[in-house]
């Protein structure tokens, strides 16, 4: 009897240990999916940043473009005059 007992016990705490094996895997996944998804929002927060900056610049150049030709307009109109 104390054997089967014993026997039960065991089996008890290897059924715990299993438990508790799994949890931290399960615990480790989440955490690990966690910081995959925090990285994600970071790079996808940086690419924004530089393709706002990439924006900026691209409309600082257009307006130096526009306002060389109209420089040009005005010198060559002043020429023709």
């Amino acid at each position: 009897m104390e054997s089967r007992q014993r026997d039960e016990e065991m089996h008890l705490a290897y059924e715990r240990e299993q438990a508790v094996k799994a949890e931290a895997i399960r615990l480790e996944a989440a955490i690990a999916a966690a910081e995959g998804r925090e990285k994600a929002r970071e790079t996808r927060e940086r690419e924004l940043r530089d393709l706002r900056l990439k924006v900026t610049q691209q409309q600082a150049w257009q307006r130096n473009v526009e306002r060389a030709a109209r420089k040009a307009v005005v010198i060559n109109n002043g020429k023709h005059c």
